[in-house]
């Protein structure tokens, strides 16, 4: 079942974006960015700084995802403008597959 998890999760790796981007799971915070998401179901821009403080990285970072088809970005703009971002289906079948291989990773059972 892991086995397959992992092959699977190669398969997702390798597919969840273009050549353009290349591998956007390589990408600093985005694994953290996708389980954080995954989490919170959707959250706000400056919210993104719990992942990493800095916020033009988080920002171009979600725009990636966004490309990729991870992440959906709504803006609402009352009282001001405030974007708001939530996983995709694709991203949340992503997510899904990061969360089972940390438990994989984090499984005493597992350890020599």
């Amino acid at each position: 079942m892991v086995a397959n998890a992992l092959s699977e999760y190669r398969t997702s790796s390798e597919e969840v974006c273009d050549d353009k981007h290349g591998s956007v799971l390589r990408s600093p915070y985005a694994s953290s960015l996708i389980l954080y998401l995954y989490e919170e179901k959707e959250i706000i821009a400056s919210q993104m700084k719990r992942v990493c403080k800095n916020y033009n990285t988080m920002t171009a970072l979600a725009r990636t995802l966004e490309d990729c088809g991870l992440v959906d970005v709504v803006m609402r703009s009352s009282p001001r403008v405030t974007h708001i971002y939530f996983l995709s289906e694709k991203g949340r079948r992503v997510a899904e597959k990061l969360k089972e291989i940390e438990s994989f990773i984090n499984s005493s059972g597992n350890r020599p």
